[in-house]
């Protein structure tokens, strides 16, 4: 089984989302527990990492998939492919990839891996200090490219909503990530996973 966690600042865009992201998951092909990791709404930065570790000590399926309130998998197959490159082929984590109007072209989703559970405790718990949504993602990111077997093709996507709404980007998170932000990228452009 696969745990989807979907960590949630109730908040506009997010909160009128999320029902098309739930529908997504439920139209899948293969069986999935969809675990909410919500903060309150007063709160004025999604602690992602934080809800994202909760979430994870409430999963129950042996493969983990970090899916943000506005993704949708249109493909029903998606997370049954995910699963097979994992279970079947080996890979340890599998990024897929969405349709980045800012590059006009596919990219990955960072913030959308999904990886065995044992990954997960390979890497310990997700930095809980950043606050935002903007790059907090990376330390995982990076730490997946250098520790293991991971796949972004672009075979498998998701979709990113277009919902109007603009990220809360926290400032002292984007001025510590930003040096890794930057050295990942690089990365990530050699492999062909982020456009240039």
């Amino acid at each position: 089984m696969i745990s989807v966690i979907i960590p949630l600042l109730p908040i506009d865009p997010y909160d009128r989302v999320i029902n098309d992201c739930i529908e997504s998951l439920k139209a899948q092909t293969v069986t999935n527990e969809i675990i909410i990791s919500k903060q309150p709404a007063t709160d004025r930065y999604i602690l992602k990492n934080m809800l994202l570790n909760q979430g994870f000590e409430r999963a129950t399926g042996d493969i983990v998939f970090h899916c943000d309130a506005d993704f949708i998998l249109e493909d029903r197959t998606t997370l049954e492919r995910m699963q097979a490159k994992i279970k079947k082929e080996g890979y340890d984590v599998v990024f897929p990839k969405f349709w980045s109007p800012r590059y006009d072209a596919l990219k990955i989703a960072d913030g959308g891996p999904c990886f065995r559970k044992i990954t997960m405790f390979k890497h310990g718990p997700l930095k809980e200090d950043l606050k935002g949504i903007s790059w907090v993602t990376f330390p995982f990111v990076s730490w997946c490219l250098e520790h293991t077997k991971y796949y972004c093709g672009d075979d498998i996507t998701l979709t990113h909503q277009r919902t109007g709404g603009k990220g809360r980007r926290n400032g002292q998170t984007a001025s510590t990530m930003r040096p890794l932000f930057k050295q990942t990228v690089k990365r990530l452009v050699r492999e062909g996973a982020w456009p240039v």
